[in-house]
């Protein structure tokens, strides 16, 4: 199994785990709706899944790998449970009650939701887990290139992880800054939040990105001390290539905690596997081609995918609440 497979078996996985878990928040969330869009009672929803197949382009790729390695899995169907009995609750008040008192509620047990919740998102890390694993397996093959360069990439990514702390505290700040906001309604008090915080950190990446480029590698010398003057030139290549792109690394810190604040945790775990994808697959390349500027471009290719999806998930999300008349102060 090679290892693009094995992060697509894994991503299939972590999307059908997510599927169920977004239909059980539903069936909990309709526990007491009476009354559906056909007139009936919510009737609660079943999640089946099965074996992802080969696709018909693929299907004459390595048959006996398929058979014995499998696709991944995928969502089959979501259907009503119509085996267990809806609850009749005595109540002659309720607009919906029959001749005799009596309201139709859903068929939904919330210790039986709850216990299929946390079997999906026990799944779901496990698949994450899966999939860490395999990223690791990238890593190692990061080793043919030698102690030398490993050691530099090392370095550099401390340096690294020392300059951009600034964009963790505005992910922090603006994650907070719009749970306040939602909380009373202010979306676009939240949006102001987001450019101006877009702004500070672009300014940020401009100034310190120039600083980064040309004296970033003076910083070898902190974190390593055996054979600095072939680590210094590596960690040069490494602090160059992220330079020139922390402005997409300040939109994924700003956009992901942002959006994640506003309530909504899906979209922003989406681009976290977007830029867990783009890093991995970025490394893989590398790796086969022994690239060290290939690997250094991991982490940009990563922002780049990442910062592009939130950006339509910001906008996309501002935009409903601009149709739906909820865009105030």
């Amino acid at each position: 199994m090679g290892l693009f497979q094995a992060f697509d078996i894994s991503a299939s996985g972590m999307t059908a785990e997510r599927f169920r878990m977004d239909t059980i928040a539903q069936n909990i969330a309709n526990i007491n709706t009476t009354r559906t869009e056909d007139g009936t009672p919510y009737r609660r929803k079943i999640v089946t899944f099965a074996e992802k197949t080969e696709t018909p382009f693929s299907q004459y790729y390595e048959t006996a790998r398929a058979r014995a390695v499998g696709n991944g899995v995928k969502v089959t169907s979501v259907k009503e449970d119509d085996e267990t009995e809806m609850r009749m609750v005595y109540d002659p008040s309720h607009p919906d009650a029959d001749e005799n008192g009596y309201v139709t509620y859903p068929n939904v047990n919330t210790v039986t939701e709850m216990t299929n919740l946390i079997d999906a998102t026990r799944a779901y890390e496990a698949n994450t887990t899966a999939f860490d694993a395999t990223k690791s397996m990238v890593q190692a093959a990061l080793n043919v290139l030698g102690s030398v360069h490993v050691a530099a990439f090392t370095a550099a990514n401390k340096i690294e992880q020392v300059v951009t702390q600034v964009y963790v505290a505005l992910g922090t700040t603006i994650a907070t800054y719009c749970a306040q906001n939602m909380g009373a309604g202010k979306v676009k008090r939240i949006s102001r939040g987001f450019r101006a915080t877009t702004i500070m950190g672009s300014m940020y990446s401009v100034v310190f990105g120039v600083l980064v480029f040309y004296f970033g590698n003076m910083l070898t010398g902190l974190f390593v001390s055996e054979n600095l003057d072939q680590i210094v030139g590596l960690v040069d290549v490494y602090m160059k290539c992220v330079a020139l792109f922390f402005v997409p690394l300040n939109v994924v810190n700003v956009y992901r905690n942002g959006i994640q604040g506003m309530g909504y945790g899906f979209l922003p775990m989406t681009a976290g596997i977007a830029e867990l994808a783009g890093r991995g697959l970025t490394a893989v390349v590398a790796s086969h081609y022994k690239s060290y500027l290939g690997i250094c471009l991991a982490s940009p290719v990563a922002w780049i995918f990442a910062s592009a999806l939130l950006l339509v998930m910001y906008f996309g999300i501002m935009n409903k609440y601009k149709k739906a008349g909820n865009f105030r102060e």
